[in-house]
């Protein structure tokens, strides 16, 4: 079993934290397939490597063209959530959660909020078991997928729009749980692998959380 550490946003750590999210797609380590997205299919993950299991990915006839090892663990290893967090006289605080003006409170009594690529993995919270890894395009996600991602049907998004010539960006209650996350995924990576692009992807389903004793 290995541990791995894994960014998350505070909306996201919340999420966590209140077991409503048990899944996560990450982009980190499929640069290659993602050069050409349509030019490959996935055909299963393989275990006996050194490095441990790889997906395996196939391209025109050939299923077994080569392999990819997921930088996030597999099956059994553990997630280390890291967030934005705050040193304080009484222990850790965690942004998540917090409306601004407790968080801008905090930040005048400890100093500024930190970044969770900073978190000693002992001050971490969320540590939670890998269940399953695979990879597949973003936009294989279906309904209940996005529920698992943390997300709901009823979230204000904000999505492009036109006023006349003009493009803007509207807010509005999502339809469903994978229209919010459609935007939330446009919101953290749509500048180099927005939605409509439909990149390859980490799905990584890990247990609900559980609060440490």
């Amino acid at each position: 079993m290995k541990q791995i550490g894994i960014l998350y946003k505070p909306e996201m750590a919340l999420a966590i934290v209140q077991r409503r999210k048990t899944l996560t797609s990450r982009l980190r380590g499929l640069d290659k397939v993602n050069e050409r997205p349509d030019d490959y299919y996935f055909t299963r993950m393989q275990d006996g490597y050194k490095d441990g299991t790889r997906a395996i990915f196939g391209f025109d006839d050939e299923p077994n063209g080569f392999s990819i090892r997921c930088p996030f663990g597999t099956t059994g290893d553990v997630l280390i959530g890291r967030e934005t967090w705050l040193r304080t006289s009484k222990g850790t605080l965690y942004k998540a959660g917090l409306d601004s003006v407790e968080a801008a409170g905090l930040v005048g009594m400890y100093g500024g909020w930190k970044s969770g690529m900073i978190m000693p993995w002992d001050r971490a919270r969320i540590r939670t078991p890998i269940v399953k890894v695979w990879p597949s395009r973003l936009q294989d996600m279906t309904e209940e997928m996005a529920i698992q991602e943390g997300v709901a049907a009823g979230e204000w998004i904000t999505i492009k729009g036109a006023m006349g010539p003009f493009e803007c960006e509207m807010s509005k209650s999502a339809d469903t749980a994978l229209e919010a996350y459609a935007a939330l995924w446009d919101s953290i990576n749509g500048k180099k692998h927005p939605w409509d692009s439909n990149p390859w992807v980490w799905r990584i389903q890990f247990e609900p959380y559980k609060a440490s004793v």
